[in-house]
């Protein structure tokens, strides 16, 4: 019988220990008791919570309308494959966004993807990613300072968004750019090269490589980039409004507005698995500083991190699990093969 490793299980606990403490200080931060939180959650309809999971599940969907975009040939089955088990390992591991990556750069092999397809894969989605986190903040920010609501941090927020954009973009539209970070590069690797011999050298052609693979994509493809980018942000939208509603949230559509924007530009910071901690305290800051219920706030906040976050681990896990089961059936077996010979 097969054991699950402990670093596994140490993992696992790390995401529901966090989980567990996020649920237990948010009531306490705005100063609400955590049994009328818990009485407003388990009160929300059947129907409501069908609805909700429909929604979200239509978000991850019309997201893979970027992905496809911006991989030419993958598939949407497959690129909810990408999305899913990325998901799973980044909500499960503190940083995991690296280990995302390289999960999806695994698989996308698997499939036929070479390495500079993947690369550029991965540079056109976060800039899409960062693009459309910054069009919700700049907007926010707008709207908030014309209605002359002081919201403490909205600005900055859309500050870091900005900056965080503007790398993206100058590294895949800027060939003189893209220049400089490859000499760095490949200055960094020589060195590396010297003392461990075992690292390979001359990243910086490959910096290269990727960007102009990352920019031809770009201009052919922005289109479904965009489109699928909009839909996937809008429904995102829809499911925080769903979520505050079915609570009795009551917070105005400016509110509503600020605390998305801090929502998304937070997830950018996630040092901890999934961003769990800094969104639930900055989201619900946000929402009840703008004048929502503070019970309904907190319900609604929570309800929607179980729906975003929480809920993407056990079937990203189950998604990778099936993609690990049907590799290894594809795959014969060294026995087969031998009684085939």
């Amino acid at each position: 019988m097969n054991r699950i490793p402990p670093s596994v299980l140490r993992r696992l606990l790390l995401v529901g220990a966090t989980t567990t403490a996020v649920a237990l200080a948010v009531p306490r931060l705005v100063g609400v008791p955590w049994g009328n939180v818990a009485t407003v959650l388990t009160a929300v309809p059947a129907p409501w919570i069908v609805g909700l999971v429909l929604l979200w599940a239509a978000g991850l969907a019309t997201h893979t309308v970027t992905l496809t975009a911006a991989m030419p040939g993958l598939s949407h089955r497959r690129a909810a494959t990408l999305s899913l088990t990325g998901s799973f390992v980044a909500n499960v591991l503190p940083l995991g966004g690296a280990a995302g990556i390289a999960l999806n750069t695994r698989m996308a092999r698997t499939w036929g993807f070479g390495p500079r397809e993947v690369a550029s894969y991965t540079l056109v989605t976060n800039v899409w990613d960062v693009l459309a986190k910054l069009a919700v903040a700049s907007a926010a920010a707008a709207l908030v300072t014309r209605a002359g609501l002081v919201l403490p941090g909205i600005g900055l927020v859309a500050g870091v968004a900005g900056a965080l954009f503007v790398v993206s973009a100058l590294l895949l539209l800027s060939d003189r750019c893209a220049r400089v970070v490859a000499t760095w590069l490949d200055v960094l690797s020589e060195r590396l090269f010297r003392r461990w011999p075992r690292v390979p050298a001359g990243w910086g052609g490959a910096v290269l490589a990727t960007r102009r693979t990352a920019a031809a994509t770009a201009r052919e493809q922005w289109a479904g980039l965009s489109g699928g980018m909009a839909g996937y942000t809008t429904l995102l939208l829809l499911l925080l409004a769903g979520c505050l509603h079915v609570t009795g949230a009551g917070v105005p559509l400016l509110g509503l507005a600020a605390g998305f924007a801090v929502e998304r530009v937070l997830t950018l910071a996630a040092l901890t698995p999934g961003g769990a901690g800094p969104v639930e305290v900055g989201l619900t800051a946000v929402l009840v500083a703008s004048g929502g219920d503070p019970v309904g706030v907190v319900a609604g906040v929570l309800c929607y991190r179980l729906l975003t976050f929480a809920l993407e681990i056990p079937v990203g896990g189950l998604w990778w699990a099936g993609w690990v089961l049907a590799r290894r059936r594809s795959v014969p077996t060294r026995r087969s093969v031998v009684a085939a010979r």
